[in-house]
């Protein structure tokens, strides 16, 4: 009944817009420009233990293109910050090593990919009461990676026992640029927008998005370092943005 309603309520109002536009020159447009940013939380897929999230920023640029009245085409690029966590047990002392931090810790590293991820898709929009618009999309996704950060905690022997005492177990943190991800990656991403009207048919965009990978971003990884126990690692996101979308490239009716 209510889908009933709302689907009588979206024919009306197309009529009366027709009439008006029959009597009035209103600018028209299937275009439109969209830029949005907003954060999201990363993780890295399971295929070893002890993998977490993190979080970063993302911002994007998207043109849409209207086919029809509820579908359309869109293209996409901006900065992606994706990633995840990592923890790792290293232990190289049966090599003959001293089993100080360097050699035997515990690490815990936290990612951020810096990525400029592009996509092309499509979408289904339609119009709700006080012209509060609805959309859904998917479209794979290309990421170049443009650089990577590390913020690791590691925790070990800081100094070597003497005469059999344990030593100093203490635990060292820090930061720094990395080279451990593939250049670039495969995905995809589905979403949801929900348009607010503002004025001169531009809106205010509330973006809920999933970003998922496809192809790896690391390749062998073993949380223990060992070459039998290991996987390909591939990065996931959930983002919230917030964006403006206005129309572009608007053609007016003539009168009647």
């Amino acid at each position: 009944m209510k889908f009933c309603k709302l689907y009588a309520y979206l024919i009306s109002t197309f009529c009366i817009a027709a009439m008006g536009m029959a009597q009035n020159a209103q600018p028209t447009s299937k275009w439109r420009l969209q830029a949005s940013a907003g954060a999201a939380v990363n993780y890295f897929t399971n295929e070893q233990p002890h993998t977490g999230i993190n979080i970063g920023f993302v911002s994007s640029v998207r043109l849409n293109y209207a086919t029809s009245k509820h579908f359309g085409l869109y293209a996409q690029t901006g900065y992606a910050g994706a990633g995840g966590s990592l923890t790792k047990f290293t232990d190289l002392s049966y090599l003959g090593f001293d089993p100080t931090i360097t050699f035997t810790n515990v690490k815990n590293s936290s990612y951020l990919i810096h990525s400029l991820a592009s996509s092309i898709g499509f979408y289904y929009t339609a119009v709700a009461k006080e012209r509060w618009s609805f959309k859904i999309y998917a479209a794979p996704t290309f990421n170049i990676t443009l650089g990577e950060t590390e913020q690791y905690e590691k925790t070990g022997n800081l100094l070597t026992g003497v005469s059999g005492f344990r030593g100093i177990i203490a635990t060292i943190n820090g930061n720094q640029n990395v080279d451990k991800f593939k250049p670039y990656w495969l995905g995809f991403q589905t979403g949801f927008q929900l348009g607010l009207p503002v004025k001169n048919s531009q809106e205010l965009v509330l973006d809920f998005r999933y970003n998922g990978g496809l192809t790896p971003v690391l390749d062998d990884y073993s949380y223990i370092g060992t070459a039998g126990v290991s996987g390909n690692i591939r990065t996931n996101a959930f983002t919230v943005g917030l964006g403006y979308s206005i129309p572009v490239f608007k053609k007016k009716t003539s009168k009647k």
